[in-house]
Parts: C-alpha cells; sequence; structure tokens
C-alpha cells in the first residue's frame, strides 16, 4: 500500500533507520538528535501521519501546535521520497490541505544548505520570511511561513 496513515509507534524507528543524509545534517545543525527528534515529532503532532511506499514506512510528518491557531510543520523522511518522487508527490501534496486545515498558520526552519527542500517548501506555498543563524555551530536556516485559509 502506498499512502498516508495515521503513524504508529514502530514508524520511528523504520524511518530513522533509513533517514535521508539531508534531513540528519539539518537535525544535527540544529544540535538534536535525529532519533529523538523523530520521536518528539510523533508525540507532539496532533496527530503525527506517516507516508507508506510499498507498505514501508517511508516519511512522518505532522503539525506541532505551539499556540491558537499556528503549528510547527514538519516532515522527515527516507531515500523514497527521492527514488519514488511521483508517488511521494502524488499522495503528499493533496494531504498538505488536510494537514493543515485546523491551523491558520504553520511555520518552521529548513537548512539553508537544502535547496531541493525549500523547492518544495515554496511549492506548497509557503513564504521565506528570514534568515537565522541556529544550532551549536550557528548555521544558517530560513524560516518559513503560510497563512492556511485565506
Amino acid at each position: 500500500m502506498t499512502g498516508i496513515v495515521e503513524s504508529k509507534k514502530s514508524h520511528v524507528a523504520a524511518v530513522y533507520n533509513n533517514l535521508r543524509q539531508a534531513d540528519r545534517d539539518e537535525i544535527e545543525a540544529l544540535g538534536k538528535d535525529a532519533f529523538t527528534s523523530l520521536r518528539q515529532g510523533f508525540r507532539e503532532s496532533a496527530p503525527c501521519y506517516t507516508w507508506m511506499y510499498e507498505d514501508e514506512p517511508s516519511a512522518l510528518l505532522g503539525c506541532v501546535p505551539y499556540s491558537n491557531g499556528a503549528a510547527a510543520i514538519w516532515m522527515l523522511g527516507t531515500d523514497n521520497i527521492a527514488d519514488h518522487r511521483y508517488a511521494f508527490m502524488k499522495t503528499c501534496v493533496p494531504f498538505h490541505k488536510e494537514l493543515v486545515r485546523p491551523y491558520q498558520l504553520t511555520a518552521n526552519v529548513v537548512d539553508e544548505r537544502n535547496e531541493v527542500h525549500m523547492r518544495f517548501i515554496r511549492y506548497l506555498g509557503y513564504n521565506f520570511i528570514a534568515r537565522r543563524l541556529m544550532g551549536p555551530n550557528q548555521m544558517p536556516f530560513i524560516e518559513f511561513a503560510r497563512l492556511n485559509h485565506v
């Protein structure tokens, strides 16, 4: 089965064990641990979802509420995203509307080094707001946001 399902605890380890290098680099640049970040996203998202590619957990995604009507949107995934780009886009782009529906504003930061992530974020209709130096090595990140229901 290829599609979006509500995440199970076992999906955290499955995605972690095959996490894309770009996602690992971004998490490390923030001074965080990849497994802890996935587990935190799983626990704090309301709810957390998994993109399955042929029954394999291939990305975890969600929105973590941080104030009334606002949430941090996030996604961490495996190389199945790039290897099966069409299936990913066909499934996840339409699902984005459902994911952000409960929130007036969704936002987060992205590693400036990752042009592929930035193109996808722009494709989903987000605006880049500001460049911020973050993490223990003060790496450049780009803050992005989107007003929903406008």
